[in-house]
């Protein structure tokens, strides 16, 4: 599974469409319903200008009306909700009557985009939508599609309640891409966030069910693992790091790769959520100052770091 799977798999049964525009105006999120709609292909749409997918003529009383013909970028522009009727021009040629709705997006409560619901039967509860669309946006990192911190945060209080209530052991790491600023200067941003994803891609292949993995922010990432004991807990760290050494992304002639310094650490039943992320976090900076592209764990209160 991609990256880009786990929010087209939130939103694919979704009968309505949903369509995530980032702040560069390009598609990061197309469901099923999209498609049909449309006539566009998830393959056509991701990652393009929204603009050159489909015209949309938003039309009052049957007459076009030109200051409501762009209401993507108008919100995009302005962080207004808009809701309207238009006719859609579709691949094939056909004018489709939907109803849509264009919704500011926030992270942090730093605004990162716009999501659009739309639908073709008129009669759908708008306000359910916007609902739904609204909280999946809101647990999921824009970029990499990987649970974001909100998300991650409650997870760690579940796993952290299952732990005091069953027993059920887990650990936490905390990972840090080396080197990344070096990254973004050379190669620009664009290039910095091919490689954020493709480390996220390498990152769910670590997963079992039992497991999540997310965005904690800029280039951090949390994984969350079910495991037996501390051999166990190193063993995961390894795979995860041996796996992200193998996230490539090609720049013209050029491999760019990346590696990590990570941080774990068992979870205890007196921990908390900050505990927890803490210690881990600071067995990550141990790892930087260890030479990076390593990993370091705590074992009976003793730091063991490893290449």
């Amino acid at each position: 599974m991609n990256q880009e799977q786990i929010s087209y798999n939130i939103f694919a049964s979704f009968t309505y469409g949903v369509c995530f525009v980032d702040l560069q105006g390009n598609v990061l999120l197309w469901n099923d319903a999209a498609q049909r709609i449309t006539g566009y292909a998830r393959e056509e749409a991701m990652h393009r200008p929204y603009s050159s997918l489909y015209m949309l003529l938003v039309e009052r009383y049957g007459v076009r009306d030109e200051d409501h013909a762009n209401l993507i970028q108008k919100t995009l522009q302005d962080e207004q909700i808009r809701t309207f009727r238009a006719f859609l021009w579709n691949k094939q040629g056909r004018k489709v009557l939907i109803w849509e709705k264009v919704l500011p997006v926030y992270e942090q409560k730093q605004f990162v985009g716009v999501a659009q619901i739309f639908t073709d039967d008129l009669m759908q509860d708008f306000n359910r939508q916007e609902g739904e669309v609204l909280l999946n946006l809101a647990m999921t990192d824009i970029l990499t599609n990987l649970p974001n911190r909100r998300s991650l945060e409650s997870a760690l209080h579940d796993r952290q309640l299952r732990l005091t209530r069953h027993g059920k052991k887990f650990c936490v790491l905390f990972v840090d891409l080396d080197n990344f600023k070096r990254i973004n200067d050379q190669y620009g941003h664009m290039t910095g966030d091919r490689v954020l994803t493709s480390v996220s891609a390498n990152l769910i292949r670590s997963m079992r069910n039992s497991d999540i993995v997310g965005r904690w922010g800029g280039e951090e990432f949390i994984g969350i693992y079910a495991v037996e004991n501390e051999t166990d807990m190193e063993a995961v760290a390894k795979r995860v790091r041996d796996l992200i050494n193998h996230a490539v992304v090609r720049v013209k002639d050029e491999l760019v790769s990346a590696t990590v310094s990570i941080g774990v650490t068992m979870a205890k039943e007196d921990d908390t959520s900050n505990s927890l992320i803490g210690r881990a976090d600071l067995l990550m900076y141990h790892s930087k100052r260890n030479g990076k592209d390593c990993v370091t764990s705590d074992v009976d209160g003793v730091l063991h770091t490893f290449h």
